[in-house]
Parts: C-alpha cells; sequence; structure tokens
C-alpha cells in the first residue's frame, strides 16, 4: 500500500530519522532542499567598466591631491610665520634687556684697518659673536649659548681649521628655531638658516661699499649700515625715526648657502646660522654672512643653493626669498610679522629695509 502511505510523498527515497536513522519510504517533495538553480550566476566586470573605475579614481586623486598639498604648506607657511615672531620677539627682549638690538656681528677689525666698511681682517681671528647667538638666552637656549666662549673668535665658513682657539668646534650645527620647513633644504642634520636679519635697503649705489671681487652685476657683494643690524651696530628703537612698524626686523632667505650643494669650483664650505661675518686680508673677499638688504626684489633670483655652492654671495646679501608661493615672510621691528609679496613696489620695499628713510611710507 505504498501509494496510500505516501499520499503525494516521492517512493522508493530514503529519509532519516529523528535518531539518525535512513528508512526506506517516502520523501516530501515541499521538504527537499533546492539546490542553488535559484541563484543568478556571477559576472565579472567588462573591460571598459575597469577603465571607468580607473578613470574616476584618477580624477578624485587629481582633486583631492592639491588640495592636500595646499594643506600643507598652509601648515607650514604658518610654522614659519611662528618661528619669525619667536626671533623678533626674542629681539625685541634684547632691546628691552640690554638698550639695543644686538650687533649684527662683532668684528674684531684691527685699528689700523683701512677699510673696516669691507670687513678688512682675518677670516680666523676678526669675527665675533653674530646676532643669531646673542639672541639664544631670550629663546629659551641658554645651555647653548654657554657652550660658546665669547672671548674666542666665530668661525665664519667650516673650511677654518677649528681649535681651542676658537668656537669652531661649537658652531656648525643645527638649530631648527632659524629653519623654515617649507624649504626642501631645512631638515634637522643641517646647520643652514633661513632667516637673516636686515642690514639696511635700497640700492646696491646706496651700499656703504662693496667687496672688490664682486663689482659687477645687480648682485654685487655690498655692505649696508642704514638697517639695523650691521658690523658692530648699537641701534636702539629710538633710532628707527620711520616708525618701528615701517622698518624690516629680518626676512627668510632661501639663497643661503648649503652644505649639499656640489662644490663645483672649490668655494668654501658652507656657512652657518651661527657663523659671524666673513673678513679677508684686503676686503674683497668678505661677505655679511645672516645679513641681507631690501636691494632686489623678493625670490628675483632663480638659484638653488642645494645644487651649487658656487654662487655670486651678493644674492644672500641683497635678495631676500622663500619656498612660499608668492613672497617671504618677515618680522617688523614693532614684533608684528607680515608675509610681503614679491610683486610689491620696489621703492617702497627698499625704503622698508632703512631705519631712517624719511618716507613714512606704510607696509603693504
Amino acid at each position: 500500500m505504498t501509494g496510500s502511505c505516501c499520499r503525494g510523498r516521492e517512493v522508493g527515497t530514503t529519509v532519516r530519522d529523528h535518531r539518525g536513522l535512513n528508512h526506506g519510504g517516502c520523501r516530501n517533495p515541499h521538504t527537499q532542499r533546492q539546490g542553488n538553480s535559484g541563484l543568478r550566476p556571477f559576472r565579472g566586470f567588462t573591460l571598459v567598466e575597469l577603465l571607468v573605475v580607473i578613470a574616476i579614481i584618477g580624477l578624485l586623486v587629481g582633486l583631492l591631491l592639491p588640495a592636500v598639498q595646499s594643506a600643507r604648506e598652509s601648515s607650514r607657511r604658518s610654522a614659519c610665520t611662528n618661528k619669525a615672531k619667536q626671533i623678533a620677539l626674542a629681539l625685541h627682549s634684547h632691546a628691552s634687556a640690554r638698550g639695543r638690538f644686538p650687533a649684527g656681528c662683532i668684528m674684531n677689525l684691527p685699528a689700523s684697518s683701512p677699510n673696516a666698511c669691507a670687513l678688512q681682517g682675518t677670516a680666523s681671528t676678526t669675527g665675533g659673536m653674530p646676532w643669531t647667538v646673542a639672541i639664544l638666552p631670550f629663546m629659551n637656549d641658554q645651555p647653548r649659548y654657554d657652550s660658546y666662549d665669547m672671548k674666542k673668535p666665530f668661525l665664519p665658513t667650516a673650511d677654518i681649521a677649528f681649535s681651542a682657539a676658537n668656537n669652531g668646534a661649537v658652531q656648525f650645527k643645527a638649530n631648527g628655531a632659524f629653519q623654515c620647513p617649507s624649504d626642501p633644504g631645512s631638515r634637522p642634520a643641517v646647520y643652514v638658516s633661513n632667516f637673516f636679519a636686515c642690514h639696511g635697503g635700497g640700492t646696491a649705489v646706496e651700499a656703504e661699499c662693496t667687496a672688490t671681487c664682486c663689482t659687477s652685476g645687480a648682485t654685487a657683494r655690498v655692505f649696508f649700515t642704514n638697517g639695523i643690524f650691521s658690523r658692530n651696530s648699537k641701534t636702539s628703537l629710538k633710532d628707527l625715526t620711520d616708525g618701528s612698524s615701517h622698518v624690516i626686523l629680518l626676512g627668510e632667505t632661501k639663497y643661503s648657502s648649503h652644505p649639499d650643494a656640489i662644490d663645483n669650483t672649490g668655494y668654501p664650505p658652507t656657512y652657518s646660522w651661527d657663523s659671524a661675518l666673513r673678513a679677508s686680508s684686503d676686503g674683497s673677499s668678505s661677505i655679511a654672512i645672516g645679513l641681507c638688504a631690501t636691494t632686489e626684489g623678493i625670490n628675483s633670483s632663480t638659484f638653488d643653493n642645494r645644487k651649487l655652492r658656487a654662487f655670486p654671495s651678493g644674492i644672500s646679501t641683497t635678495t631676500f626669498g622663500s619656498h612660499h608661493r608668492g613672497g617671504a615672510t618677515f618680522a617688523l621691528a614693532d614684533g608684528s610679522v607680515a608675509f610681503l609679496s614679491e610683486s610689491i613696489d620696489l621703492t617702497l620695499y627698499r625704503s622698508l629695509g632703512k631705519r631712517a628713510s624719511g618716507s613714512g611710507g606704510k607696509t603693504p
């Protein structure tokens, strides 16, 4: 009576009871497990679809990358501005404590020197403490300041032999407080500086003197004394007759010599953030290291200090510049910080480097 007992179940099938035993009999078609025949088969992407996806991803990356880079540069520029501000505050603290700004560099020039302007002396013994070292106690860096012996000469470049008679062994060590993070050449192991004090302004003709080795071209190696800083300067706030908000205290530079540069012509090794001004026997190869004038336009030189070491030193002493787009950061004598455009009127810009130009021009 198989047909009657199954009643709609398929005959000849084996079923499993609740004990796990198999029995011949019927199988309920309604409880039969269905296979995968009801699922749609997987189909891969076509080549065209993949190319469209790749193109969309590339487009999104192209749109986002500039924004990311801009945000990073904005952060680096903000950090650079803060560093300029801290240096300016340290200079003001020095002026408050000592009654004047530090000298651009203390120079032990011989009394018989016929050309004190061009620093006629000896490179290894004439240079003294630069302005960057003088403000270290006001930058919470007293230990570094104490490591120098102020009675001994400061060297201008690392090619001069270090000895117990000078500060060479202490110099030429990195100091991040003087480095701008936007400069690809600035890093913890490099002792360059991205901030130079202003030693004056005007055309090269208005400089006190010009080194004889670099009298040709627009980047002549000049020495100004109409700014706040120069050799043995003793400038105070009362000397700024144009008003402290109209006189440049310091600015960014990207033209300082760099140790990574190729020494292609036997040029002396690079100078440091704590280098003294470089004197020479006849004044012909002297350099106002760490000082710059508002003579040439901001970022006007295309020289890359990381490629070749031998370049006209007049660039570093007459041209401020930065790796920021469109200008450079400057600190004014009132302690404020401003970003000056490279398209600033050159006459106005030159007057801002002078402590008493009489122009009365306002900082843009």
